[in-house]
């Protein structure tokens, strides 16, 4: 596959899925299904990135390729909402994982994806987990959200609303305290207190005219 120390990635697609379809029991080069998937990965192309990071992820044997693939393909599966296959990747990266700040990111992808699968207990583990790993900081907050997710997926909506507020009162943060108000000004008019969620939504306005919704 010369194409691949060319990095003509046109061609190398083509022959790589040639090779697939005409040799299924044959192991492609590890490196290469890792260079394709990342590649696709990056213009955001997640169905094709998915197909080569997958049978990636069935070779025993993928030589000197790094294990960070498997955050790629979780990431790519919960994007195609293969909900399954992201809890499973991004589990295979967390056995591997070594660095605290690295393994924080992928809980937190997990933790998403539990939530997804409508699996609060699962999430809730992870959230505690987190916050253990990082005890401060922009990911303790985003484990506090995903806390609140927990609630909210337990259809406890006060309580989910407390969660976000006790976030938005700790941190100050353009990527989180707006985030923390919507999600505490929505949780708190599906628990029936609409005066609170009116107050939050106005200071979520006033503070944050450019925020929209992520």
């Amino acid at each position: 596959m010369c194409q691949f120390y060319l990095k003509d990635r046109p061609a190398l697609t083509k022959e790589m899925n040639s090779f697939m379809a005409n040799s299924p029991n044959v192991n492609p080069p590890p490196e290469v299904l890792e260079w394709l998937g990342i590649e696709y990965f990056n213009e955001k192309n997640y169905q094709t990135a998915e197909k080569y990071l997958s049978a990636l992820g069935k070779i025993d044997n993928r030589g000197s390729v790094k294990p960070d693939f498997w955050f790629y393909l979780g990431d790519a599966a919960t994007k195609l909402k293969n909900l399954t296959e992201a809890e499973d990747a991004f589990g295979k990266y967390l056995q591997t994982a070594k660095d605290p700040a690295g393994k924080a990111k992928v809980l937190l992808a997990l933790g998403a994806v539990k939530i997804g699968a409508h699996k609060p207990d699962d999430a809730q583990k992870i959230a505690e987990e987190i916050m253990a790993l990082q005890p401060e900081g922009r990911v303790n907050a985003e484990a506090r959200l995903l806390a609140g997710d927990v609630q909210l997926e337990r259809g406890n909506f006060d309580d989910a609303g407390k969660a976000f507020m006790s976030v938005a009162l700790l941190y100050d943060d353009p990527a989180i305290t707006p985030r923390a108000l919507d999600k505490a000004a929505s949780a708190y008019q599906r628990a029936g207190k609409a005066d609170e969620a009116d107050r939050l939504s106005r200071q979520l306005r006033e503070r944050y005219p450019n925020y929209a919704r992520g």
